[in-house]
């Protein structure tokens, strides 16, 4: 029951450091560079802190609201798909690409994707820790 307990606080103290770091440094780095003077593959990197704060807030409204039952892969999996689909669409946004048709297929395409992980059993060794609130 104890190591149990323990085992909890120390996930809620894992998701709670990742979405406090993930805040921290994306605040920085907006704060601190310029568009115009970083290379390009350091502009992705608010969009991949992005992607991981949506992907813990999403993970705990999940459990929260489904009161952790159900296999904890499916809610990982539904997670990471509503964060890829958020994602994609301010990446589309971002260079003003962020049509209906635009938005469809990418939704489509991240749906059929998570189908195909969840199918062949991707995502159990992709992400296999247990969910908890925090």
């Amino acid at each position: 029951m104890i190591y149990t307990v323990y085992k909890m606080m120390a996930t809620n103290r894992k998701n709670l450091l990742i979405l406090t770091s993930s805040l921290i440094v994306l605040g920085a780095f907006m704060m601190l560079t310029n568009p115009d003077q970083v290379p390009l593959y350091l502009l992705l990197i608010p969009f991949i802190l992005i992607f991981f704060i949506i992907f813990v807030v999403t993970r705990v409204f999940l459990v929260f609201f489904f009161g952790g039952k159900g296999n904890l892969t499916r809610f990982n999996l539904l997670a990471m798909v509503i964060s890829i689909v958020l994602v994609n669409f301010i990446l589309l946004r971002s260079v003003d690409q962020l049509t209906i048709q635009d938005a469809v297929l990418s939704t489509a395409v991240t749906l059929i994707l998570g189908v195909y992980i969840n199918k062949f059993r991707l995502l159990g060794w992709l992400i296999n820790q247990p969910i908890t609130l925090i």
